[in-house]
C-alpha cells in the first residue's frame, strides 16, 4: 500500500492480534529496512503519546520482515483494561526507513469489540 493509506482495523478486547502490511512508496517500490517504527492507538487524537491506550515500537510489537513487509502484534494486555463495550480508537503507524525521514504509513480507526468470555483460567 502506498503511503499514507487510510485503513480501518479491528480487534477483540483482550485478544492478541497480528496485522501484516506491505508498505511501498508512491512508485510502488518497497520501503527499505526500518530504523524505527511506531504503532500508536489513542482514544482522542489530541491525547499525548504518553496517554495512548497502547504504543508499539520496532522490536517491541513491530517486526520488519524486509521487502516492505511489516508485522504489528498487539498483545492481549494492550486492550484488556478497556470497558466491556465497543471502543473506537484512532491509530497510526509511523515508520523511519534507513536513510529516510519519519513518515505516516497507515492511519485510521481501530475498533475494539467486547469479548463475551471473560474468565479463561
Amino acid at each position: 500500500m502506498a503511503l499514507p493509506t487510510y485503513l480501518d482495523l479491528s480487534i477483540m478486547r483482550g485478544d492478541s492480534k497480528t496485522w501484516t502490511f506491505t508498505l511501498v512508496d508512491e512508485d510502488a517500490v518497497a520501503l527499505p529496512a526500518l530504523t524505527n517504527a511506531w504503532f500508536t492507538a489513542k482514544r482522542q487524537l489530541r491525547d499525548a503519546d504518553a496517554n495512548a491506550v497502547f504504543q508499539l515500537t520496532l522490536g517491541v510489537g513491530i517486526v520488519d520482515d524486509g521487502g516492505g513487509v511489516i508485522r504489528v502484534t498487539a498483545a492481549g494486555t494492550a486492550t484488556a483494561a478497556l470497558p466491556g463495550a465497543p471502543v473506537n480508537l484512532h491509530y497510526d503507524l509511523q515508520v523511519k526507513p534507513t536513510g529516510g525521514a519519519v513518515q505516516t504509513a497507515l492511519y485510521g480507526a481501530l475498533a475494539v469489540q467486547p469479548d463475551v468470555t471473560r474468565a479463561t483460567a
